[in-house]
């Protein structure tokens, strides 16, 4: 159980890390193709913000990559071999799983200079960075269940990409609204239905054909431990839909009002909270044999 759970920190940690990315990416082009004429300063200032965003969120994702690469020695060799650099290494480099750790570390390199440079020039550093995420996003199932199986890799880059489009976007505006208050959250909520949708949509239609690929049947479901994690995790789920529907709801009847923002702000907080969870089940029950 200890190993486990030193196995699914690290993952969870870098599931967290790029859906705020993807987030802060698609905020980003929400905010310039619905910026109102007037409000480009503001506009601006916001985009700063969500820069900071995407900086905090890609701090992340190469520690917790050294962290996954550190246990998934451990998970090899055990301790104390799993501690010495030369297994790490040989993990890292020559072992079957090779591969998938040198593309993670490059394309996460990739998003780092990327997101450096929206400091230096924000036209070509958010499309860099925003390519660098997807791409990440590609090489992130190459170590798990996934691997070697294109059609269970395409599911698992869409799965993601889906939740970093909705929840990601969602957490990012929240948190570039908590680095200092702005309207520009408003304006960004009130046009975020139609990219939340879409991202939602494409979220639960990979979610459902890759559980049931990994699954199997009913019975797998109720009675395997991944099976049984599965079941908690759509359980929680629901909740996220049910958090999404109702801020949906109020800006549909409030017209944008600040009522309306003030009302929905605590839903989208128990929204990300409840996502938060999903993501740390996730990242156990990917550590676990599927049926």
């Amino acid at each position: 159980m200890r190993q486990l759970a030193l196995e699914a920190a690290p993952k969870a940690v870098l599931y967290s890390a790029l859906l705020l990315a993807i987030g802060a990416c698609a905020a980003r082009w929400l905010l310039q193709a619905h910026t109102p004429d007037g409000s480009a300063d503001r506009g601006e200032d916001f985009e700063r913000r969500l820069s900071r965003v995407l900086g905090v969120a890609v701090a992340f994702v190469l520690p917790a990559l050294a962290l996954r690469l550190w246990t998934h020695t451990m998970a090899v060799f055990g301790l104390p071999e799993g501690l010495e650099w030369d297994r790490i290494q040989f993990v890292a480099l020559q072992s079957r799983w090779g591969s998938g750790w040198r593309l993670q570390a490059i394309a996460a390199s990739a998003l780092v200079v990327s997101t450096l440079w929206v400091k230096v020039d924000r036209r070509t550093g958010w499309p860099a960075a925003s390519l660098a995420v997807v791409i990440c996003c590609f090489t992130l199932p190459l170590l798990g269940h996934a691997a070697g199986s294109p059609w269970r890799l395409a599911l698992h880059v869409v799965h993601v990409l889906g939740a970093g489009v909705w929840l990601g976007t969602v957490a990012a505006v929240l948190t570039a609204h908590l680095l200092h208050p702005s309207d520009m959250r408003e304006l960004l909520l009130r046009h975020l239905s139609p990219v939340a949708f879409s991202g939602a949509a494409t979220l639960v239609a990979a979610g459902l054909v890759a559980g049931w690929t990994y699954v199997g049947s009913v019975a797998n479901l109720l009675t395997t431990p991944y099976g049984r994690l599965l079941t908690v995790k759509g359980t929680l789920f629901c909740g996220v839909i049910a958090c999404g529907f109702l801020n949906w709801r109020r800006f549909s009847a409030g017209a944008g009002s600040g009522r309306v923002t003030a009302e929905t702000t605590g839903v989208a907080t128990i929204e990300i909270l409840l996502a938060a969870a999903v993501v740390i089940v996730t990242a156990i029950f990917t550590e676990l044999e599927h049926p």
